[in-house]
């Protein structure tokens, strides 16, 4: 597809069919040479090559822009300038389908100044050779015209002049030769213009079709041609599509759709039944992609609609059409950015109207350097060229390999080849450019030593094998779609604080979050000149505040999300309450149900200097109905807990009133009086945290991770109690669940069936980097006995917080440190309850690439079939958003 647009790194004009732009095969070597002097390439009288794959068109030096090539029924033409030296000139070289080609001809002098090269085809009279050149104080367009054997027949003619740079330009063939369009610069943005050019030169005055556009496409249609647009100013903006007849007329009346806040990117795509054009726009959730359906004579189809379910910052690659009707989206999305290099996401449009769950397939793209894959509709499907790693398993070459994919109508992968040139197996091709799929797919590629070789290539590609190797490669394209679990939506919540604990719970109402901000308990209490948000004139310290999402959100329902229209911005907060403004971060913050739809809140905040536990009961809606301070003694509270008995609630914490913290509870009644002493939950203990509490039957399991080796490198292990559910006294003492060599911490305990499931987290000692690690899982009998050993699911990085939900299977989520970045990962298994390995064969898959540091401290939470977690970056500031998964 043609497009344009300025400071548009990942979308170059001239680039757009290639890997890399054909400067670079003007820059891979020394000095130029006179074509006459290169290899030669073959001559007319060639024998017929039925089965020969490429043909070497060209050995050049440096000084050349080019060269590129197009096609017009049965006839091909490549075109190329050698801007200085003996061999200086224009070339041409005609490109026979059935031998090799013979000689260039030099067709006429290079101008100086010559910027920008582009060949079309030009109806019947040939082809049209389009260039645009720099004068002292001005910037041409001009076009010749050349007969199907490279023969100049008539220019340069100049289409157009401007004092401003001219930074794109394209055409469409007519009956007499191609209607040419081109940008020019108008301070950050560009004007667009168009003029019909004939053998003759051009046919009337260059007509400017829009002005101050941010970005354009051109496309053919029908015996016209459509040019998209996107125009906005402080007032309003839009997206226009003009039609433009082959005499520079308008061929039928513009369409404007208004846009909310649209980016460069836009793209047009014209079948035989309709067109469909796609652009990105700005929302609270990121860059959404929004399409919108034109009928085949023009018009509006229905109102414009998102692509795909809010899934964060998106970027629109292109839509590819296909000549059998199909049409297919090709996007970027910031989440699932791979650490190295890049995915471009690709899925097929169905019905107007139809928002996607999400991609089909992804293809990989090695590498830094903004190069996109090359994407070319064809009969059967596709082909989709990329740079990937030199093979699919280890041990690998060094480098990338340009790869073709050939992709059915469905996207599935029928065959993968490496593009070598030349017949030399051991060669790769470096560069490639200008793809063709008139029927076969041809393509330029091109290998550099002290000249670059360019051959025409046909693109062709092996059978997708189960056993990949360096020549055969199924699996250089993933099926998304298949991926289980996977991300299908994601969804900005509202903005949030710097979050140290995040809870929820859903209710017919929707789903309300508990969370607690952090606040560095060593800043001084000192009084404020002015009263605090409750009127208080007190210090705001660790925030405490309850939030109510809507039912019927992306994200939120059925599995994956449901369809959301082109003005949903994502979720909305419908009601919010601050429990306190003077919480104390390290004790935490927990929550238990109780009576009815009520919720118990267990948190922490200073009291005449000293952090005491305080006890909030909260209804559905998050709403405080009562609160009370549990305790009243010296010492720290850390890592508060809570659990529902039959009158009231256990609530424990871990307590520092002597000389070591330990873990002590108390029994609450519904009106948060403690019923009976507070009392230590295990002797003995060291360093404990992470506090966890669960009740089966009349039984209360207590875990925590605990530091009771000596020396520097000693490593936490999980330690595991039993309570009475009548009063919380000790049935059986605190014993350890697992010798680690790695640092065990952040236990949770999840019912399961008459038992539990235990799990945690494993590091390597070594966690100033990325290192690596592992989620434990360890089931539990009705009594808290173990059924077997853990098991371990591993993960890409060192893993530092995460959820667990177990019902018919379990699930969880986890943030991972990945070293450069963090990610959330996912997976479900199904427990067996008998101590029997049940999660061999689990692999986690990632769910979303993380922003910045906000995601550090806060565990995710499962809230239904979705994850909340809170992201964001120092340029935005912490967030709260809502994932959609599929799980199964």
């Amino acid at each position: 597809m043609r497009t344009g647009s300025l400071g548009d790194t990942r979308r170059r004009p001239t680039a757009l069919v290639g890997l890399v732009s054909a400067w670079l095969v003007a820059c891979a070597s020394a000095s130029p040479r006179p074509p006459g002097s290169a290899p030669a390439p073959g001559d007319a009288s060639s024998a017929p090559a039925a089965e020969v794959e490429d043909w070497l068109v060209a050995s050049l030096r440096a000084g050349t822009i080019g060269p590129h090539w197009a096609e017009q029924g049965d006839d091909r033409l490549a075109a190329w300038a050698v801007e200085q030296g003996d061999g200086a000139g224009w070339f041409t070289l005609a490109l026979p389908r059935d031998r090799s080609p013979g000689a260039p001809l030099r067709i006429g002098d290079v101008p100086a100044g010559l910027d920008l090269m582009r060949l079309v085809p030009g109806g019947a009279s040939g082809f049209v050779l389009l260039t645009t050149r720099r004068l002292e104080s001005a910037y041409l367009v001009e076009a010749r015209h050349l007969g199907p054997e490279g023969i100049q027949r008539s220019g340069p003619h100049v289409l157009g002049e401007s004092p401003a740079p001219i930074v794109w330009i394209d055409a469409v063939p007519t009956a007499r030769g191609a209607l040419v369009v081109w940008a020019e610069r108008a301070g950050a943005r560009a004007d667009v213009y168009a003029v019909p050019a004939g053998p003759l030169g051009p046919e009337g005055r260059a007509r400017r079709l829009a002005r101050g556009t941010l970005g354009w496409q051109l496309a053919p249609f029908g015996r016209s041609a459509a040019v998209a647009t996107v125009e906005s100013s402080e007032q309003e903006a839009e997206i226009v599509v003009r039609f433009v007849a082959d005499d520079g007329s308008d061929a039928r009346p513009e369409v404007r759709l208004e846009a909310r806040r649209p980016g460069p990117e836009i793209d047009l795509a014209v079948t035989t039944e309709r067109t469909l054009v796609a652009w990105t726009e700005r929302r609270s959730s990121g860059g959404r992609i929004l399409l919108a359906e034109l009928g085949p004579e023009g018009t509006l189809r229905g109102e414009p609609w998102a692509a795909t379910a809010p899934r964060g910052e998106q970027h629109l690659i292109e839509l590819v059409a296909g000549p059998a009707g199909d049409v297919y989206l090709a996007w970027e999305e910031q989440g699932q950015r791979p650490l190295v290099g890049s995915n471009v996401l690709l899925t097929p449009l169905g019905a107007a109207g139809t928002t996607l769950e999400g991609p089909a397939i992804a293809v990989p793209v090695s590498g830094y350097d903004g190069t996109l894959p090359v994407f070319e509709g064809r009969q059967d499907g596709m082909v989709a060229v990329t740079r990937a790693p030199s093979c699919d398993e280890p041990p690998c070459g060094t480098g990338d390999v340009i790869t073709v994919a050939h992709l059915g109508r469905d996207l599935a992968v029928r065959g993968t080849e490496v593009v070598r040139v030349g017949g030399h197996p051991s060669a790769p091709a470096e560069l490639l450019w200008d793809v063709r799929c008139e029927g076969e797919c041809w393509a330029l590629a091109a290998r550099t030593d002290n000249f670059t070789h360019v051959y025409l290539k046909q693109l062709r590609s092996r059978r997708a094998s189960p056993e990949p190797s360096s020549a055969t490669r199924s699996s250089l394209v993933t099926r998304v779609d298949a991926v289980l679990p996977r991300a299908t939506s994601q969804a900005y919540v509202a903005d949030a604080m710097d979050l140290v604990a995040l809870h929820g719970w859903t209710s017919a109402s929707g789903t309300t979050l508990a969370w607690l901000s952090y606040f560095d308990p060593t800043t001084p209490w000192e009084v404020p000149s002015r009263p605090a948000p409750d009127g208080r004139r007190a210090p705001v310290r660790a925030v405490l505040r309850t939030q109510v999402l809507g039912v019927g959100a992306p994200g939120v329902g059925a599995p994956g999300g449901g369809a959301v229209g082109a003005g949903s911005d994502g979720e909305k907060v419908l009601q919010e309450e601050t429990i306190s403004w003077r919480a104390h971060s390290p004790g935490g913050l927990a929550w238990a149900p109780g009576a009815a739809e009520e919720k118990l809140l267990v948190w922490s905040a200073l009291d005449d200097d000293e952090p005491q536990v305080f006890a909030t009961v909260v209804d559905a809606q998050g709403r405080r109905l009562r609160q009370r301070m549990v305790t009243r003694t010296a010492g720290a509270v850390l890592d508060v807990a809570a659990v529902p008995l039959d009158s009231g609630w256990l609530v424990a914490w871990l307590d520092g009133r002597g000389d070591t913290l330990e873990p002590y509870a108390v029994h609450l009644d519904e009106k948060l009086q403690s019923v009976g002493a507070e009392r230590p939950v295990a002797a003995g203990a060291v360093s404990p945290a992470g506090l966890e509490l669960l009740r089966r039957g009349e039984l209360v399991f207590a875990a925590w991770s605990d530091v009771r080796s000596a020396g520097v490198d000693a490593q936490g292990d999980i330690f595991l109690a039993v309570l009475s559910a009548l009063d919380g006294s000790v049935i059986e003492p605190a014993r350890r669940v697992a010798a680690t060599p790695q640092h065990s911490h952040s236990p949770r305990l999840e019912p399961r069936g008459d038992g539990a499931l235990l799990a945690w987290l494993d590091a390597d000692a070594e966690l100033d980097g990325p290192g690596g690690g592992a989620l434990a899982v360890l089931e539990l009998d009705a009594s808290g006995r173990s059924l077997g050993a853990a098991e371990k699911i591993r993960v890409d990085g060192r893993p530092t917080s995460f959820d667990l939900r177990c019902a018919s299977d379990c699930r969880v989520v986890v943030t991972v440190d990945a070293g450069p970045r963090s990610e959330l990962w996912a997976a479900g298994w199904r427990p067996r309850g008998d101590g029997r390995r049940a999660t061999e064969g689990v692999t986690p898959q990632l769910l979303v690439a993380l922003r910045g540091r906000f995601s550090d401290a806060a565990a995710p939470l499962l809230a239904g079939d979705d994850v909340v977690y809170v992201d964001g970056d120092e340029g935005s500031g912490p967030a709260l958003h809502r994932l959609g998964v599929r799980w199964r």
